[in-house]
């Protein structure tokens, strides 16, 4: 995973700029990853921007995950 968001309850969007992501085909590599997980410490509305990134060579381009409620998608998008 090369670039991760999560807001740790703050109302703030996590901004990614310009960043160049090669996940050189690994397995279930993934460019981007955003999650309302606090990773043991609970959930949180999480918000992110992404401008000018290239995400190439993974599995899945950007990871969008809500675990704790069933009801809302979460959705791996592929790169193109």
């Amino acid at each position: 995973m090369a670039l991760a968001g999560h807001n740790g309850a703050v109302s703030v969007a996590v901004a990614f700029t310009d960043n160049q992501v090669d996940g050189q085909t690994h397995a279930n590599s993934i460019g981007a990853y955003v999650t309302t997980d606090l990773f043991g410490w609970g959930y949180a509305d999480a918000a992110a921007t992404f401008t000018g990134n290239t995400l190439k060579n993974c599995d899945y381009g950007l990871y969008v995950e809500n675990p704790n409620d069933p009801n809302t998608l979460s959705s791996p998008i592929p790169p193109p």
